[in-house]
């Protein structure tokens, strides 16, 4: 899953997750709630970078590894 956002300190931030089916749920409450959250607390993360759109190799790269409709 592709999850975007801003760091504490503001900085934009985009993440590829593998969420673990028992936390999604969870996760996308987190995702709606203005506190920041540890995206590591909900899964693995397979790649994540300061910007706010991955460029189009890390989505190619992701999608040939993991599958999936991003």
């Amino acid at each position: 899953m592709l999850c975007r956002g801003e760091t504490v300190s503001g900085k934009p931030y985009y993440a590829f997750i593998k969420i673990k089916p028992s936390r999604f749920s969870a996760f996308e409450r987190a995702q709606q709630e203005p506190e920041s959250f540890d995206l590591y607390d909900y899964g693995d993360v397979l790649n994540f970078d300061y910007a706010h759109t991955p460029p189009q190799e890390v989505i190619d790269k992701m999608r040939a590894q993991y599958g999936g409709n991003l």
